[in-house]
């Protein structure tokens, strides 16, 4: 069975041990746990769409992949998105499936109430990328 872009990129992010120093084992597909530990990291691809040239189609496609990145401190979530960003910023791999380029196109920073009963806040990083890669 072929392996999904995400299976490379939950591999390109874990492999990272200044990343997995700051976050633990705390990196998921798709939503955060019901009771978090934070800091905690979440990723979903939210589109795919082929790539088209004037000679025809490509043969790869455009993936789109939101990342979430939650921290107690405000500081602390924006380091952990600058080291996911350095990780994944020009990847260009052939792995399997081969990724062609990635790079980081928005950020947008908030705070949110944690859900614990006290007046916790998480401080909330959310980075879109895209993806080239054959798929």
């Amino acid at each position: 069975m072929a392996r999904s872009v995400e299976d490379a990129l939950f591999d390109r992010i874990a492999e990272d041990g200044a990343i997995m120093s700051r976050i633990g084992n705390h990196l998921y597909r798709g939503w955060v746990p019901t009771t978090p530990t934070t800091p905690t990291v979440t990723f979903m691809r939210t589109s795919r769409v082929p790539v088209n040239h004037v000679s025809g189609a490509a043969d790869y496609s455009e993936l789109n992949i939101e990342m979430e990145i939650w921290a107690p401190g405000c500081a602390e979530a924006q380091e952990i998105a600058d080291l996911i960003t350095a990780r994944l910023t020009g990847w260009n791999q052939d792995s399997d499936p081969p990724v062609n380029m990635t790079w980081l196109v928005s950020e947008a920073c908030g705070v949110e109430s944690a859900d614990t009963g006290e007046n916790a806040v998480v401080y909330h990083i959310t980075h879109q990328y895209t993806i080239h890669a054959t798929v």
